[in-house]
């Protein structure tokens, strides 16, 4: 699979807040929107929200983002995926120690392998899959045995690390933070209650320490370079920059997660957004085709 499967831009969100929205609804906007993929978050071993959007929906791809290991054991996923519209993708990690059964994360790079294995070998078609990963050795794996890989919390100095990691064929989709109202204040505090969630994880910790950051960086939600550097906006040119640099450095597709103070998917700001972007985003997204 080359970029032309997800597209060069999606939007990001949470499985809970598509269901609150309504998956179906949540689908329709960001398709309407011409965002070519559709990324959710929180999956964990329920596909229906994929198969509910790709069946109210006609051209956007929905993908995980991403299906832990731990919460959906490969022959239960190979056995249950079910993909009639060819428009759905697997992204699978995993995960932390922390959300593994005690003494069972050993390995991760084998643990994946294995779970490859037994996808590949359950079923006479392959799911299109994406890894999600961060470090060197998990990207080279992801170039060497799926479609790409799907990061996050990342620099464009260190997406260009990552190119290098994955290849130069497999695609690499990078999640850009994104915050569409107010002002840098309102950007800060919203990075901050979405980074809150991620940068006790040490392995996140890792990969941000790989890039400049330190202990002082990571309390309260992640100091003010931390959250400069990993969320763009409200300014569109700011957000229209950011992409840029992100593209630069490497990236086939841009995940845009836009963080709000809502509960529910930001279905009007991914339309408001798609708006002031138009100019920036894939020409074909221009008139409503997708690749």
């Amino acid at each position: 699979m080359s970029s032309a499967r997800v597209g060069s831009t999606g939007v990001f969100t949470s499985l809970g807040r598509a269901r609150r929205s309504g998956a179906a609804d949540t689908g329709r906007c960001a398709e309407r929107a011409s965002f070519q993929t559709l990324w959710l978050a929180d999956v964990r071993g329920d596909l229906s929200a994929l198969t509910e959007i790709t069946a109210a929906t006609t051209e956007i791809v929905t993908a995980t983002a991403v299906l832990s290991i731990w919460d959906l054991a490969a022959a239960d996923l190979a056995r249950t995926w079910d993909d009639p519209t060819n428009r759905m993708v697997l992204g699978v990690g995993v995960s932390h120690p922390s959300m593994a059964p005690p003494g069972s994360y050993r390995n991760p790079l084998s643990l994946l392998e294995n779970y490859l294995d037994t996808l590949e070998a359950s079923r006479p078609q392959p799911i299109p899959c994406m890894i999600g990963a961060n470090g060197p050795k998990m990207l080279e794996l992801a170039g060497r045995r799926t479609h790409g890989a799907i990061t996050q919390l990342v620099t464009p100095e260190r997406t260009a690390r990552q190119r290098e990691w994955l290849g130069s064929t497999a695609t690499l989709a990078t999640e850009v933070k994104v915050v569409t109202t107010g002002d840098a204040a309102d950007r800060r505090r919203l990075g901050r209650a979405n980074l809150g969630n991620y940068l006790h994880l040490p392995g996140y910790q890792k990969n941000l320490r790989a890039m400049g950051f330190d202990d002082g960086d990571f309390s309260g939600g992640g100091s003010d370079r931390l959250v400069d550097a990993l969320v763009a906006g409200p300014d569109p040119d700011q957000i229209r920059e950011r992409m840029r640099q992100q593209r630069d450095a490497g990236a086939d597709h841009l995940a845009l997660h836009v963080l709000s103070d809502s509960s529910d998917a930001p279905l009007s700001q991914w339309t408001e957004l798609a708006g002031v972007l138009a100019d920036d985003l894939d020409p074909q997204m221009k008139d409503g085709s997708h690749r």
